[in-house]
């Protein structure tokens, strides 16, 4: 017996077997752990790129909309009636961006506030996916106008009536329909917020921008930039609605660029290209701001009548910032003036302006004369807000700024003059010719934010928040 049991204490069979076991039980366990830890950091790997994949596509919602502030800063998504916009990024991720009023100073509808607050929202792939990751931010912009008021004439809110042979060497806007006559150029762009339309042997050298159809009417019309028409409703100087626009454009003269609309691209001329789509409206701009009671007046004139006496008494070297009150009879320019070299002369009327003669300089140097007049008038008066009558040519040198919010400014006969003309409507008569020389800064006036075209973005705060659905 102790022999057997001394033979099988030395006997080693069958304990290799248990040492694989051992062994592939470790190695399995070592296995499923690494594993397990490669699948968890995988898995959070995954939920970190996905997170980087979301809060890069809030930053391309903040982009987008410092992008549309920068040429539209007036029209706010996510406020009012402007919708939130949207969009998506290569491999699938979504954005979307809004605008807030937090304080007053962030204001969309006060065309002189400058600050702005954007709220942006990032998924990292389609929003409705229940696993998609979502981060939001918020940034606060500031606009700083790269430009005043660019327009060589200004309309608004109503609108131009043009008369045949007319150049403007500069912009124009019309908030109401506009007729490019015959024989006319445009060395600028046009903007209107109805209907456009250029006549035979007339030129645009610029864009068309339109609210309402453009038309290109005759076989020698001819636009050398882009048509874009966006459609909407055609409303008349009380805002009240007459129509919808489609958005169409007609052509049979040459549209050198594209014609871009959502509507009907029609006719038999020559076209650089066509795009059926849609196309954002033209910006509602407004006239710049003036407050009569700002300005520093050197002389104050208790009537039309005794404004004219003093005007007679001093038409060769015409100077100084001038309030006319009094509503019964016309300021008169009634005699060739100078106006006094190197400085900017201004007359503020609460009565109509009648310039009859013409106006020069004192010296060599640039003159500025800036005719405002507050008086109420209508298309078709018989005495407009301004009215230039005779043939009258200003010198170059002779820079003139007429200026009438409550109503028209008119232009009979032959007209040749450097300066702007801004107005709640325009009657240019035949043979007009303008050449837009941007204003010194006036007295008054703030030609900034209410009047800019386009703005640099300042970026300010900008913070990762919780998302709020």
């Amino acid at each position: 017996m102790n022999k057997i049991i001394g033979r099988l204490r030395s006997d080693e069979r069958g304990f290799g077997v248990i040492s694989a076991v051992i062994v592939g039980f470790v190695v399995t366990a070592g296995a499923v752990t690494m594993l397990s830890l490669a699948v968890h950091q995988n898995e959070g790997s995954a939920q970190e790129r996905d997170r980087e994949r979301a809060f890069a596509a809030a930053e391309a919602a903040v982009n987008q909309a410092m992008s549309t502030m920068s040429f539209d800063p007036r029209r706010c998504p996510g406020i009012g009636a402007e919708p939130v916009r949207t969009g998506t990024l290569p491999g699938g991720g979504e954005y979307e961006f809004r605008f807030i009023e937090p304080e007053p100073m962030f204001s969309c509808s006060n065309p002189l506030t400058v600050d702005r607050y954007i709220v942006a929202k990032g998924w990292s792939g389609p929003k409705a996916a229940p696993q998609t990751q979502r981060r939001q931010v918020e940034q606060q912009i500031k606009l700083k106008p790269l430009d005043g008021f660019k327009y060589a004439l200004f309309a608004a809110p109503g609108g131009i009536t043009a008369g045949n042979n007319f150049t403007v060497n500069g912009d124009v806007y019309s908030e109401q329909d506009l007729a490019i006559a015959e024989q006319s150029k445009v060395f600028g762009s046009v903007t209107g917020q109805q209907l456009v339309s250029v006549d035979n042997n007339s030129i645009v050298s610029g864009d068309i921008w339109a609210r309402g159809d453009v038309s290109l009417l005759g076989a020698g019309s001819l636009v050398q930039g882009d048509v874009k028409s966006s459609g909407g409703q055609k409303l008349d100087a009380s805002g009240n609605v007459l129509a919808t626009w489609a958005g169409n454009v007609s052509n049979v003269g040459a549209i050198e660029k594209k014609a871009i609309a959502p509507g009907a691209i029609t006719g038999t001329g020559k076209f650089g290209g066509k795009v059926t789509t849609a196309v954002d409206a033209p910006p509602k701009q407004t006239l710049p701001v003036f407050d009569p009671m700002s300005v520093p007046y050197t002389n104050i004139h208790t009537s039309p009548g005794a404004f004219n006496t003093y005007f007679g008494s001093n038409t060769t070297s015409f100077a100084g910032l001038h309030r006319v009150d009094g509503t019964n009879g016309r300021v008169h320019f009634d005699r060739s003036v100078k106006v006094k070299s190197g400085a900017t002369s201004m007359v503020v009327a609460s009565a109509p302006v009648w310039i009859a003669r013409d106006i020069d300089a004192t010296a060599a140097g640039t003159a500025t004369l800036a005719v405002i007049s507050t008086a109420v008038s209508a298309p078709g008066d018989t005495v407009p807000s301004i009215l230039l009558s005779n043939q009258q040519k200003f010198p170059p040198n002779t820079l003139v700024v007429l200026y009438a919010p409550n109503g028209c400014v008119e232009f009979r006969n032959l007209k040749q003059f450097t300066g702007v003309v801004y107005a709640k409507c325009l009657k240019m008569d035949q043979n007009f010719t303008i050449t837009y020389k941007e204003p010194p800064p006036l007295s008054g006036f703030d030609w900034t934010t209410s009047s800019a075209t386009h703005f640099q973005i300042e970026a300010y705060t900008f913070r990762e928040v919780r998302f709020q659905p």
